[in-house]
């Protein structure tokens, strides 16, 4: 018996769960944030990524003819929101692109490792709608960690302004509760380049040891300590205080209440707005830890320390080109998995 012909056969968006709990909710949501009579509603990007991800995918809503002389098929194909946001199907088609051109055209033949960084709850509600803090702590966390590289070659004799280390970061915004959980995937050369521009010649990978848990330990110390030392110079942590203590200041409840009131809740993962909304949260706690404390080992080259966590133990070999792919696809996820999502009698989300 003959293989069945591949076939293309358009998305139905309107079929998933995702889509029908947005048509269905998305206007009594939008009506509720403007209940108060002081709000001011969701900011216009988060209406538009909600407006748009109902019209990705629907034929009604735009789509290209295809045709074909040779056997007069026609074929519809519709429109994407190309959006940045949720939408799984613009997710799932930019982690394809965005993994091929990695593994093709980016990342050379050597080994890699994966180091997962975790900031401690305020960080997260403070970077959720500030590329500006984010962008700093990721600063932070990928020099503190690349030093690592740096250092062992400075250690076996090299130069240490000559040896620069290589890293692909993906910041990940969701737990998997899809919950509000800002953190970093930032996928590492295990090793250093060092360059020899001065001698007309490519770089040259200097390979290392994978690294130890006491190594570990030490890399979170540091980014801790450069954190807290960062956000209490911009004001977001009291100056004097020990442990430390976030200060009062908070422009985005200032300006978007409402975005605010949820990005708290999905933080601590407590539902924001509906008959089943708790009670407001007025503060967020500090989630530092305390002063003096000890990085704790919390598995194989996995530390902790003062609410950060990093984790260093996935590593791919240089001739596993397989594995690397599928470990950037993974690490370039959107935030909704329409496989993973489903809908009880009750009309819950699991």
């Amino acid at each position: 018996m003959a293989p069945a012909v591949p076939t293309y056969a358009p998305r139905d968006p309107s079929q998933t769960v995702l889509y029908n709990v947005i048509a269905e909710h998305l206007e009594t949501f939008l009506a509720s944030c403007h209940d108060a009579p002081e709000a001011t509603g969701l900011p216009a990007y988060v209406q538009r990524e909600f407006y748009d991800s109902l019209r990705c995918g629907i034929l009604a809503h735009g789509f290209l003819r295809l045709g074909w002389d040779t056997c007069m098929k026609e074929l519809l194909v519709p429109c994407s929101c190309q959006r940045r946001g949720f939408c799984p199907a613009c997710a799932g088609r930019r982690l394809a692109q965005i993994a091929a051109h990695l593994v093709e055209q980016v990342l050379p033949w050597v080994p890699t490792r994966q180091w997962v960084v975790s900031v401690p709850v305020p960080w997260r509600y403070w970077t959720a709608s500030s590329p500006e803090l984010t962008a700093t702590v990721h600063t932070i966390m990928r020099t503190t960690s690349g030093q690592y590289d740096v250092n062992q070659a400075g250690q076996r004799g090299h130069k240490r302004a000559t040896v620069q280390p290589g890293s692909v970061t993906f910041i990940q915004r969701l737990g998997s509760a899809r919950q509000l959980h800002v953190h970093y995937h930032v996928l590492f050369l295990e090793g250093g380049l060092l360059a020899r521009m001065d001698q007309g010649r490519p770089p040259r990978f200097l390979p290392r040891e994978p690294p130890t848990d006491t190594a570990m330990a030490a890399v979170i110390q540091k980014i801790s300590r450069r954190v807290i030392r960062t956000l209490r110079r911009l004001g977001s942590l009291e100056a004097d205080m020990a442990p430390p203590v976030a200060t009062g200041y908070d422009p985005l409840r200032d300006t978007a209440p409402e975005l605010a009131r949820t990005i708290v809740a999905s933080v601590q993962q407590h539902i924001a707005w509906g008959e089943r909304a708790g009670q407001h949260v007025r503060r967020i706690g500090s989630g530092f830890g305390y002063e003096g404390e000890a990085p704790r080992l919390t598995g194989p080259r996995c530390a902790s320390v003062h609410g950060f966590s990093l984790h260093a133990h996935t590593a791919i070999p240089a001739h596993r080109r397989d594995q690397l792919d599928q470990l950037l696809r993974s690490t370039a996820r959107g935030a909704v998995s329409l496989e993973r999502l489903a809908q009880d009698t009750n009309g819950d989300l699991l």
